[in-house]
């Protein structure tokens, strides 16, 4: 029988374990209770993400996750009356190089799609971009912003909408004098 001394081969514990359990075969146990309880934890984490996600989008949209930033596109109007870049939609949200904005609901989650704030992955995209008639600022002459988007939001097609957006660059060569659709 082994000794005391500190020493796991030696130790009585030790030798009782090999004997009555066998230590490969509790090694294989651990790792197959391990592998387990991994798969068990991926699966809970997928359903909880799965209820997170918004049930209802319009057709042909689908729900995104951007771990990154990255960069898109965005038309705006510029007014002159004071001067500043606002949502041609609505006329009123601004938009300052380097100030985030964030969805006014749900901007934690996933934000209903009508306050997302629309962007594109491609320059021309955003410049043909049609927008609807009851548009508030549709009159205004437009500007092409580069903007930074990450984090949860909708895809459909090229057009993307998140709940918060950073512009980071006024891209001047890109003023459109007159509205691409009146």
């Amino acid at each position: 029988m082994g000794t005391m001394n500190g020493d796991c081969k030696t130790c009585l514990c030790s030798s009782i374990l090999q004997k009555e359990y066998s230590l490969p075969k509790l090694k294989a146990g651990i790792r197959q209770y391990q592998k387990v309880v991994r798969e068990e934890s991926a699966e809970l984490v997928k359903k909880r993400v799965q209820h997170l996600k918004p049930c209802i989008l319009p057709p042909g949209y689908r729900a995104i996750c951007c771990s990154a930033q990255k960069e898109f596109y965005k038309v705006v109007a510029a007014v002159t009356n004071p001067a500043r870049l606002v949502s041609v939609f609505d006329g009123h949200t601004e938009y300052n190089l380097g100030k985030t904005l964030h969805a006014k609901r749900g901007s934690s989650g996933w934000a209903p799609l009508d306050c997302c704030f629309f962007v594109y992955d491609d320059p021309q995209a955003a410049l043909c971009a049609p927008f609807p008639k009851r548009s508030k600022s549709r009159q205004e002459s437009r500007v092409l912003l580069k903007v930074r988007c990450s984090g949860r939001g909708y895809q459909k097609g090229d057009k993307f909408a998140f709940t918060s957006i950073t512009p980071i660059l006024i891209l001047t060569d890109a003023v459109n004098i007159k509205p691409v659709n009146p």
